[in-house]
């Protein structure tokens, strides 16, 4: 009879050790000596639940381990370690929209003929940045915030003057903005493409590295020496300055004074 109440108190015990409250597949003993909650599958919210990071040896109660600015779980469908913060999914630090996600909005894009318009979807565009890596625009979709496109050339006056504003080079020309560029990759995003250079040939790497250097705002200078998005858009007149929203629909085609005037709505 001992013996039986013995070999019990044994299967409690194990059986206690193998308690896995939130059904994580970590049990909650694991879970205290891993350092996360027993009672919530994914404790620090990053998309991976806590035996997935036991499993891969990133922090649990951390949603970016690395500190790269990509969370675990991004980098894990990115393709990248998220133990390792040289390895990122964009150097410029660009937003990550997962590959599912993007693939449903392509079967939406709006392709023309005609001019796009308010609530026609920008087609899946990539474009190599200043960092020479490719850039899939619509991982600039589904943040919840409006994405911005600003087409230039290199050599064109206007251009230049947005871009000075943009950089806090400039806090004059669109002074009463100043408020909107304070609120940049917090509210908004903004893509820059280049279409020529200085000497109004087709731009390349050293003209998008050399944008960079004069306006060092923290956004993506794109190749568009194609003009890929300059056609969609028809429009031939630089610069061209739109905003969409979060779906990458058309909210304003072309009127950069009039997308100012937008977001420091928004931001009202």
């Amino acid at each position: 009879m001992r013996y039986i109440w013995a070999l019990g108190l044994i299967s409690l015990f194990i059986g206690g050790c193998n308690i896995d409250s939130d059904g994580d597949g970590l049990s909650n003993r694991g879970e205290r000596e891993f350092g996360t909650d027993p009672q919530i599958m994914d404790t620090d919210g990053d998309g991976l639940d806590d035996y997935e990071e036991w499993g891969l040896g990133t922090n649990g109660t951390e949603p970016d381990t690395d500190d790269d600015g990509y969370t675990d779980w991004e980098e894990i469908e990115g393709g990248t370690d998220p133990n390792d913060n040289d390895s990122v999914i964009y150097r410029g630090g660009w937003p990550f929209n997962h590959p599912l996600n993007k693939n449903e909005l392509e079967d939406g894009a709006f392709v023309g003929p005609w001019q796009p318009g308010p609530g026609d979807r920008m087609p899946r565009f990539y474009l190599m940045d200043q960092y020479n890596e490719e850039v899939d625009l619509y991982d600039f979709a589904q943040h919840g915030v409006p994405i911005v496109y600003d087409l230039s050339l290199e050599w064109c006056g206007p251009c230049r003057s947005m871009a000075r504003w943009l950089s806090g080079e400039d806090v004059s020309t669109y002074e009463e903005f100043n408020d909107v560029r304070d609120r940049l990759n917090i509210d908004y995003y903004w893509f820059t493409t280049l279409v020529q250079d200085i000497e109004r040939t087709n731009a390349d790497l050293e003209a998008l590295q050399r944008w960079h250097e004069q306006f060092p705002a923290p956004v993506p200078v794109l190749n568009d020496s194609g003009r890929n998005i300059s056609r969609w858009v028809q429009f031939n007149s630089y610069p061209i300055v739109g905003v969409m929203n979060e779906e990458m629909e058309i909210i304003i085609l072309n009127d950069r004074r009039e997308v100012l005037e937008y977001l420091q709505g928004e931001l009202r």
